[in-house]
């Protein structure tokens, strides 16, 4: 059905979650498609998605809407904040932590999104903080739209 609406080259193409009960493969062809019918056309395409690790690589521009609210962020911006990791570990002192994006304690529980996540753990290390269960990670895209923006 996507491409009996296409076939009349619309200048402003909307899509709902186009990528549903799609295999990967089939996701990634679509998003190349669209893609390419984009270079093609200079259409103006937007996509609604629940998902947005799937579309975010391919898009010009995010919208994220949360509380009643658009927030506008750049494709440079996005793939700034997919590089963020999240390090956690167990702490239970006083002293001051390794400058973060955002810091959280729990009980001793510390989670630090980092831009540079071994930058992070280096500095932690050199300060002497007793630490332990250290993990680190790549934060998920509803992560960075949920706790980063």
């Amino acid at each position: 059905s996507l491409a009996c609406a296409l076939v009349g080259k619309p200048q402003v193409v909307l899509l709902d979650e186009p990528t549903t009960g799609l295999d990967i493969e089939s996701r990634q062809k679509l998003m190349s498609n669209l893609k390419q019918y984009k270079t093609d056309t200079q259409a103006l395409i937007m996509i609604i998605s629940h998902h947005p690790e799937e579309v975010m690589r391919d898009v010009d521009q995010f919208y994220h809407i949360r509380k009643n609210t658009i927030q506008s962020v750049s494709t440079e911006e996005m793939n700034r904040l997919t590089l963020l990791k999240k390090i956690t570990f167990k702490y239970s002192g006083n002293e001051s932590l390794p400058k973060s994006v955002k810091t959280q304690k729990e009980n001793s529980t510390v989670e630090a999104i980092a831009e540079d996540g071994d930058l992070y753990i280096k500095e932690l290390c050199q300060s002497n903080i007793a630490f332990s269960n250290l993990s680190i990670r790549k934060l998920s895209a509803e992560e960075i739209l949920g706790e980063v923006l």
